[in-house]
This record gives C-alpha cells, sequence and structure tokens, in this order.
C-alpha cells in the first residue's frame, strides 16, 4: 500500500512539473520579440553602400563637375590605382587596374556589362560614354569574379547615368507667308 501511495505522489509530482513547464513555455512564446528584417544578397542588387560587404568607392556628379573634365577618362585617371594607355592605332584608350589590363576590368552602365568592340580582349573605350550624362561612378577594386564574371578579376567599374525626367518636348509654329503653299 505504501508503494501505491508513493506512487500516486510520484506520478502527481510528474503532473505537476510537466503542467508548470507547459505554462512556462506558452509565457515564453507570448514575449517573443521581433527583429528586424535581415536580408543577405550576393552584392548584385542595389543596397547601400555601408551595408556593402566590399569597399565601394563613389565619384559624386559633384566631384566630377568640380574637375572640370571633358571625358570620362580624365575623371578616372584621377583615381588610384586606375590609369589609361592610349591606342594609337584606334584612337581610343585602354583602361588598366591595380596592374591588370583592361580585359579584366568589368565595366557596368547602370548595372549592364558594357562588351568591347574587339572581341576577345573585351577592352571598353571609355571615351564613348558622354561625360555629361553620368550622376556618379561606383569602383570596386579587387577580384569580383564570382559576382561579375572571369573579366572582372581587377575591379568593377559601375557608370550609373542620369534618368530621363518624364518632361515631353513640344513643338508649335505658325506660318507668316501667305504665298507659301506650306502655310495653308
Amino acid at each position: 500500500m505504501r508503494n501505491m501511495v508513493t506512487g500516486s505522489k510520484l506520478c502527481f509530482v510528474i503532473v505537476l512539473l510537466m503542467t508548470i513547464r507547459a505554462s512556462a513555455q506558452n509565457d515564453s512564446v507570448n514575449n517573443v520579440k521581433q527583429l528586424a528584417e535581415v536580408v543577405v544578397t550576393g552584392q548584385y542588387k542595389p543596397q547601400s553602400v555601408k551595408q556593402s560587404v566590399y569597399q565601394v568607392r563613389t565619384i559624386t556628379k559633384e566631384q566630377i563637375q568640380k574637375q572640370a573634365a571633358s571625358k570620362l577618362q580624365d575623371v578616372l585617371n584621377n583615381q588610384l590605382n586606375i590609369r589609361f594607355s592610349q591606342d594609337l592605332s584606334t584612337g581610343g584608350s585602354d583602361i588598366s587596374m591595380l596592374g591588370l589590363s583592361g580585359q579584366n576590368v568589368k565595366i557596368l552602365l547602370d548595372g549592364v556589362p558594357m562588351t568591347g568592340r574587339q572581341g576577345t580582349s573585351n577592352e571598353i573605350n571609355i571615351n564613348s560614354i558622354e561625360i555629361n550624362s553620368v550622376e556618379r561612378i561606383e569602383i570596386i577594386e579587387g577580384p569580383m569574379s564570382v559576382i561579375y564574371g572571369a573579366d572582372a578579376l581587377a575591379g568593377v567599374i559601375n557608370i550609373i547615368t542620369k534618368k530621363a525626367k518624364a518632361e515631353q518636348l513640344s513643338v508649335a509654329g505658325t506660318c507668316k507667308r501667305k504665298m507659301d503653299p506650306r502655310c495653308r
């Protein structure tokens, strides 16, 4: 009989502990805090420079205007680790970054890769881009081949252009000559 009483007391204690534990779990579920959303990307999508894993140098339109540059080459020539060599046969210029030739520099125009006219070497004449249409330039030095492909071994230069305005051009005219057949 004594074993039965001890067994029932033990069973009562176990049920009591399970009830307390279940109520503690319910309390902890009710006290859950919501954390801010965390987005992990491979840096291919736009995000703030402060959140970027890579060191991004930005040349703003104000800096471009202060330099009074007439071509994009003049702006980039003032940056560290970027050099240009003139190609006398084509009249263009070839870029090099971190000592590597232009075929190892990925140049993007609004995030879209540019291709060169020289075939496999993919060296792009940077002066073909109008300087007045540039909003800012982002430069990432170092191997970026994992994200941007094999030709981004030296780094990436992303040229962001100014966005078109929604305004439309309208033209109106009048004809002042009465004898002109186009005025009727």
